[in-house]
């Protein structure tokens, strides 16, 4: 019989004036026989440092003991915080990369269409970049003449690699011609029921 089972035998429980029941009194203790034992302790509803686990008397804990447990557990905090920090720093620094090259690629696919664009992009950077090592990765960025050779070359280079692509396309073997060049391969996006040519 549980505690509200009891209370109602004894009538101890009521009814509120909007139809609620409430108990009276609190609910009677449980029996002795219903605390469930384990080992040669029983099992309190609750339970801190110092009291009983699982059955077994703990000994008491001195105040140093307590104050050094709660020491190692704000070392472990201020650590992990630590750990946080760092890893947003690192994801904060990524993220700052990925604009830079999305803004990059931009400018740079804008410079080709618009030479007014190129021309500001020209002088914004002569004046932002006076440091000669920065100013010799982007020579061709920095002055009309040497921008103008730079797309002449890549001009020349992709149309000598566009030659080589059709100068290979041309010295591949054809395939055999008894063999179907897409033959339908049952399972494999053909129609269903078909057999294999």
């Amino acid at each position: 019989m549980d505690s509200g089972e009891c209370n109602r035998a004894a009538g101890h429980s009521a009814t509120s004036q909007c139809g609620v029941r409430f108990e009276r009194f609190a609910p009677c203790r449980p029996r002795i026989s219903e605390i469930p034992i384990y080992g040669a302790y029983p099992v309190a509803p609750f339970q801190d440092d110092n009291k009983r686990i699982r059955g077994q008397r703990m000994a008491h804990k001195t105040t140093e003991e307590l104050i050094a447990e709660e020491e190692k557990k704000g070392e472990q905090v201020k650590a992990r915080m630590a750990e946080l920090k760092a890893r947003q720093k690192v994801e904060e620094r990524k993220r700052d990369n990925h604009r830079k090259i999305v803004v990059g690629a931009a400018v740079m696919a804008h410079i080709r269409i618009d030479a007014r664009f190129r021309k500001a992009v020209q002088e914004a950077l002569n004046k932002a970049v006076p440091d000669p090592k920065h100013r010799a990765v982007i020579p061709d960025l920095l002055d009309e003449k040497a921008y103008l050779q730079a797309m002449k070359a890549a001009a020349k280079k992709e149309a000598a690699e566009a030659k080589e692509a059709r100068e290979a396309a041309k010295t591949e073997p054809a395939p055999p011609a008894d063999t179907p060049a897409e033959a339908p391969q049952q399972g494999k996006g053909g129609p269903e029921g078909s057999a294999p040519a």
